[in-house]
Order: structure tokens, then C-alpha cells, then sequence
């Protein structure tokens, strides 16, 4: 026909671009191709395609093609199916420690923290949940401090590897809900779950033993900047909170590091009065031994000749 190769590849792509006009073609390509990535990508090539790609009811109808509800973002779609694959293992989204009160990762779930590192770097909006829990067996007042260590030993593996830690958060569950699940009481109850928050949607799907522990007895939601320290305010904070909660404050109205402040405070407080109080006892004791004890009594000269008599 006289075409140079060239031409039939400008042609060709031309007609590949009139038919991604169509928004019909371009749905139906991105239900085929189940990379949100990819469509990203795709969308950067022309003005009409991004303007296709980029459309909120786009991601919305994609979503519910591939089995991901409440996504309603190509980056939140990328997100969803990113985690189903992190947590597709036979861990799921557990954490295991040693049983008995261990407060260290073991080395076989390693892999869910580095997996959980990479997603919170490559998006920045992500937040991270870690919800800690002990075994059923365990002393009640052992076992919040004990999930309490596990939830920061969580917590400090990522921000090691530079995730921030106003993006975490962590609840310390003690054995409230091992007590209502019905799994074994073995190592596997000894852990931490993962979970990760985006635009308002939390993966993985959260357990049904979650929902079986009421309302009024599930702990607070804290961080680092609002941690419990070792000396036990966390547990003065918590009953004040659960106090002001039957009251019918609102916990809007109450910040959890007020408690923390004014427990800090007390306690500086505290200390300043022991030294005050143990300056002024070692004042009087000075003052009594200079004015008011007695002097040692002196002899006359009467009885000073009596012994030089009697000496000789």
C-alpha cells in the first residue's frame, strides 16, 4: 500500500485514544487490568482520560466491580487491595509475643511490621492502629500493663523506621477480650492487631469479638504524646474518664492529657513540699541546739582548790 510503519503507528495509536474517549471502555479496562496504580497512570497521558479517571463516581462504581466497598479513591482502592495482601498470611493482622507476659515481637510476624512500614511511607495520610491484648490466665492488673508494653513496643518498631507517631495510636485491652473470644489459649493469644485507617475506612475488617466487650468498659484511645507513664497516672485517667462518662460529660468536652498535666503537676508539687518540709526541720533542730539546750555548768574556784587539795 506505499504506508511507511511509522504512519500506521501514529494511526493506531490515534484510534487506541479515540476509543478510551468513551468512559464505558475505560471502566470496563480498569475492572480488567485491577491496578489503581496503573489507571493513575493512565489518567496522566491525556487531558480526557484524567478527566474520566479522576471523576468521584469513577473509583466509587470500580470499587464495588472488584469487591471493595466504601473506597471512593483510586489511592484508597490501591490501599484496600494492598492490605488484603499483607494480611491474606496465615497471621492475619496479628502481632504474636511469648506467652506469659513477653513484650517482644517474635521474629516469625516480623514481616507484618515491615509490611506495614512501606504502606505508611508510601501514603502519608495513613494511620495506624494497634490494638494489644493478653491471654485470659493473666492477673487483671498484670495483664493492662502488660498489653500496654506490647502496644509500645509496636508502636516504637515503626516509628524506628520513620513513621511519625502522631500517625499511631494504640489501645491496651488487657485480657477483655480474650476473656469473650473463643479462641485457644495458647501463644496465639499473647499479641497485637494491626490496623490501618484512610479517609475514614479501617482495614482490615475488625473482629466480631471486638463488638462483645460493652461500650462502657473498652479502654481509651491513646498515643505516645498521651502515654501512660510508669508510675500509674494512666490508670487515675482512665478511671476519671469512665467516672465523667457515666456522669454524661461528653469526651469532647475532656482532653486525656489534661489528666496526664495535672497528674505531673501533683506530683511536682508534692516533691516541692517534702523538700520545704524537711528544710524546716533541719532549721529547728539548728536553732535548738544553739539557743535552747543548756551550757555545760562551770566550777567555782572554791571547788577547783577542794581538787587540787585532794590530789595532793
Amino acid at each position: 500500500l506505499g504506508i511507511k510503519p511509522s504512519c500506521l503507528l501514529v494511526s493506531f495509536h490515534v484510534m487506541a485514544l479515540r476509543i478510551l474517549d468513551f468512559s464505558d471502555v475505560v471502566e470496563a479496562l480498569g475492572v480488567a487490568c485491577c491496578d489503581p496504580c496503573l489507571l493513575a497512570r493512565l489518567s496522566l497521558a491525556d487531558q480526557h482520560l484524567h478527566g474520566i479517571i479522576s471523576a468521584s463516581g469513577f473509583a466509587v462504581r470500580l470499587a464495588a466491580e472488584l469487591g471493595l466497598p466504601g473506597c471512593n479513591t483510586l489511592e484508597a482502592m490501591s490501599l484496600s487491595m494492598a492490605v488484603q495482601k499483607l494480611c491474606g498470611q496465615d497471621s492475619k493482622n496479628h502481632l504474636y509475643f511469648q506467652y506469659g507476659g513477653g513484650t517482644e515481637i517474635r521474629r516469625e510476624t516480623r514481616p507484618l511490621i515491615h509490611g506495614a512500614i512501606a504502606l505508611a511511607l508510601k501514603h502519608p495520610k495513613l494511620q495506624v492502629h494497634v490494638d494489644a491484648h493478653t491471654g485470659r490466665g493473666a492477673p487483671p492488673g498484670i495483664a493492662h500493663r502488660c498489653s500496654i508494653k506490647r502496644s509500645h513496643a509496636v508502636v516504637h518498631a515503626l516509628m524506628a523506621k520513620g513513621v511519625e507517631k502522631e500517625r499511631l495510636s494504640f489501645k491496651a485491652w488487657g485480657k477483655q477480650v480474650s476473656t469473650v473470644w473463643s479462641e485457644p489459649e495458647d501463644d496465639a493469644a499473647a499479641r497485637a492487631e494491626l490496623f490501618f485507617n484512610f479517609e475514614g475506612k479501617e482495614f482490615p475488617q475488625r473482629a466480631a469479638y471486638y463488638t462483645l466487650v460493652p461500650d462502657a468498659e473498652k479502654p481509651e484511645t491513646a498515643n505516645l504524646l498521651e502515654a501512660d507513664d510508669d508510675e500509674g497516672p494512666g490508670r487515675i485517667s482512665q478511671a476519671a474518664a469512665r467516672f465523667l462518662r457515666q456522669a454524661g460529660v461528653r469526651r469532647t468536652s475532656v482532653q486525656p492529657g489534661r489528666f496526664q498535666r495535672l497528674w505531673r503537676f501533683l506530683r511536682k508539687s508534692l516533691a516541692a513540699c517534702a523538700c520545704l518540709v524537711a528544710q524546716w526541720r533541719q532549721a529547728t533542730a539548728f536553732i535548738w541546739a544553739c539557743c535552747i539546750m543548756p551550757s555545760p555548768p562551770q566550777q567555782s574556784p572554791e571547788n577547783t582548790d577542794n581538787h587540787e587539795q585532794a590530789w595532793q
